[in-house]
């Protein structure tokens, strides 16, 4: 117990933390019941800032989510088998409940952008993408960073190719991608875990510690 006195000659400073927005209050409905894809996408439409799946849980979605592309962080945490000890770890994800061929999520000329625990479930759907990193060179996609990632179930019955990870489409384009790092993260149970198709992909990025399972390719 203070049983003194003090005095006190001077302003008094108070730093405000704020804590990082959370998904659910953007549109995000974690309990699975409600597809929420499309309005995560409206509700973040150039955000910057951090973002958090909170509370951690299934965000169900029929429609590609488009996450913001500049100075922007998506902090989840990582699910599924951790490497090494046959432990299966609940993290908050994205599960795909749309049509076969569909993308669960989208970055398109993004630039300054970090997925950290990004987790989805690509529904066991046929030629499924969980997440696609693409260009249109307007911008250019560079310094983006995908860490602690588990990635499962793209690909399925009914034909097609599902990806884990697909970055760049040469089909369509051949645009430039620089400085992209993945790492720390497994694909598991689909067909190609992780596809690099631009000629012009990729320069100076770092591809280290990715576990597929079940995969094959």
């Amino acid at each position: 117990t203070w049983t003194g006195n003090a005095t006190f000659d001077g302003p008094m400073y108070v730093k405000a933390v704020n804590r990082p927005n959370t998904l659910d209050s953007y549109g995000g409905d974690p309990s699975g019941a409600t597809d929420c894809g499309a309005a995560i996408t409206a509700a973040l439409a150039g955000y910057k800032g951090v973002i958090e799946p909170h509370p951690r849980g299934t965000y169900r979605t029929s429609t590609t989510i488009q996450l913001p592309t500049s100075n922007f962080e998506y902090r989840g945490a990582r699910a599924g088998v951790l490497q090494g000890t046959g432990v299966w770890v609940n993290g908050p994800q994205f599960l795909w409940s749309g049509a076969a061929g569909g993308t669960v999520v989208e970055m398109v000329g993004a630039e300054d952008v970090v997925l950290r625990g990004l987790n989805i479930d690509g529904g066991g759907v046929a030629a499924v993408t969980c997440l696609l990193i693409d260009s249109v060179n307007n911008p250019a996609t560079y310094n983006l960073k995908v860490s602690e990632f588990f990635m499962q179930r793209f690909g399925g019955i009914g034909g097609g190719t599902g990806y884990g990870i697909r970055i760049g489409q040469s089909i369509v384009n051949d645009y430039q991608m620089d400085r992209i790092t993945v790492e720390e993260g497994t694909c598991y149970y689909g067909d190609i875990g992780i596809s690099i198709e631009s000629d012009n992909a990729c320069d100076g990025s770092i591809f280290k510690r990715i576990e597929l399972l079940s995969c094959n390719q």
